[in-house]
């Protein structure tokens, strides 16, 4: 017989939703630490820990301390970034399965991810400079910004016309220009006008 237990899920946005979801199917009841009350992985969760998810210590701590009946048997986010390193962290001192921080750091770092990949023989797409030329025989190819998360940014050109269209559009973007010295303001919204100060 399945032992009972809690899942404990780092993150309870809507993202979180399917992962808590499959939990509860399995039979967990499940802890969600998330520091927006409003969450919507919140509403399903049998305890709830208002929490940052970059917050490994304190929920740590506060987990150590709740009087559970029953006890931690999974962690997990479909989070990126700083969630899986707490789900990292958390689960290693709970003694749980879960990618060691070795594997979170190279999984967030796509010039060490790639680095690995290419050790034990996995083929990954070459990194390309914007501003050198592209070979007509290069088309098609998909272009991911080294920022971004998820599919954001990216995108697939088929011809040089294409291509050259988007880094002419990507020039025309301004730049920021930075204030002098003694030229900051604030501003912010009271009772729902928006008020400034400079």
């Amino acid at each position: 017989m399945k032992e009972k237990g809690y899942f404990l899920s780092i993150g309870a946005g809507l993202n979180q939703v399917p992962l808590i979801s499959a939990a509860i199917k399995l039979g967990y009841s499940v802890i969600s630490v998330d520091r927006n009350n409003h969450a919507p992985g919140l509403s399903v969760s049998s305890l709830r820990i208002m929490e940052s998810v970059t917050e490994y210590r304190k929920i740590l701590k506060t987990v150590s301390e709740i009087p559970l009946q029953g006890k931690i048997l999974g962690i997990g986010t479909r989070s990126y970034g700083k969630a899986t390193y707490t789900a990292s962290y958390i689960a290693d001192k709970l003694k749980l399965r879960y990618a060691s921080l070795e594997s979170v750091e190279i999984c967030s770092d796509k010039n060490l991810l790639k680095e690995t990949a290419k050790k034990i023989g996995i083929l990954t797409p070459e990194k390309y400079d914007t501003n050198a030329l592209i070979a007509k025989n290069q088309f098609p190819f998909v272009y991911k910004p080294s920022r971004g998360s998820g599919k954001e940014g990216i995108r697939t050109f088929h011809d040089p016309k294409e291509w050259e269209s988007f880094l002419k559009s990507k020039q025309k973007n301004p730049a920021l220009k930075f204030p002098k010295k003694g030229d900051c303001g604030s501003g912010g919204m009271d009772r729902g006008r928006i008020r400034s100060r400079f």
